[in-house]
């Protein structure tokens, strides 16, 4: 969920690892940076349509942005501090099959 200048990610995996991630955006940054401003290893997380963490890409399944749902991907720019940069982004579909 994006709060103010926050992204907030509850589950974030990375291996076999998942953390609780927030990324604070980078002012004036353009493309959009977002510098990551905290990080907690979490002991039993649900990581069923969670953020993913390759190594490279930071790949958000979904994030509520003013109401609606998105996708997003970011890749690694720097690693410390650790900072990403927008790569691409849509709107996610909802399945309204039954």
């Amino acid at each position: 969920m994006l709060n103010g200048n926050v992204l907030s990610l509850p589950v974030v995996s990375i291996g076999s690892d998942a953390y609780q991630v927030e990324l604070t955006l980078v002012d004036g940054s353009s493309p959009i940076e977002l510098l990551v401003t905290s990080g907690v290893l979490l002991s039993d997380a649900n990581t069923a349509g969670a953020s993913t963490f390759d190594g490279v890409t930071l790949a958000v399944p979904s994030m509520d942005v003013d109401g609606m749902s998105y996708w997003a991907n970011f890749d690694l720019l720097t690693a410390d501090p650790p900072t990403f940069v927008f790569v691409d982004a849509g709107a996610t579909v909802v399945d309204l099959r039954v």
